[in-house]
């Protein structure tokens, strides 16, 4: 089987890591979530990330593993081009959450690796905030902002490197994905 690098892209809160779940949840191996690491520590219950001290995500980078050192919000992220390599070589696809102005620099970084990139929305800016409120992760409105510029860049100008554009409306959205995915494979293995 052939593997394609998927990324998520969209702003905070829009659900991307509900939709990862959900990918995993229904489609058992056809997809492996790339844990990137952060010198964030991590909330409460979150599995999602691997945390490190700054010094051990400089070291990763001056080795060559971290690949697209990204910082948002003053912490640094980064997932390990090992790990990615490995997932590649089982036959799964790759899956990760990755920053939208990010898109172009990871096609470049991945070629020859097809990639395809799905922007998560939500089905409206209020939902938006109250996502973002429900856990306290923006209690300055720095992150609502960033959606909203970041949404309306997307439909004023657009954003290049997206293959495809899903509101997040809940439930069926991980088979909405998959079904955009599958048939972006079939294109490419044509």
């Amino acid at each position: 089987m052939k593997s394609l690098f998927v990324a998520l892209a969209g702003p905070s809160g829009v659900g991307k890591s509900y939709v990862i779940d959900g990918i995993l949840k229904f489609f058992p191996g056809k997809y492996t979530y790339v844990k990137p690491f952060t010198t964030r520590a991590l909330r409460e219950g979150e599995t999602n990330k691997i945390h490190i001290v700054e010094n051990e995500f400089q070291k990763l980078i001056d080795e060559g593993d971290i690949l697209l050192p990204n910082n948002l919000y003053g912490f640094w992220y980064g997932p390990s081009r090992s790990q990615i390599n490995s997932i590649i070589e089982s036959g799964s696809s790759p899956i990760i959450d990755w920053p939208i102005q990010r898109i172009p620099d990871l096609r470049r970084e991945i070629h020859p690796i097809d990639t395809i990139c799905l922007y998560i929305t939500p089905p409206d800016l209020r939902t938006l905030k109250q996502r973002l409120s429900n856990d306290d992760r923006d209690k300055t409105g720095e992150r609502y902002k960033s959606a909203k510029d970041e949404i309306d860049t997307l439909w004023n100008r657009g954003y290049d490197g997206i293959d495809s554009i899903i509101v997040n409306e809940g439930e069926n959205i991980a088979k909405q994905a998959d079904l955009i995915i599958s048939s972006y494979m079939e294109n490419i293995l044509k």
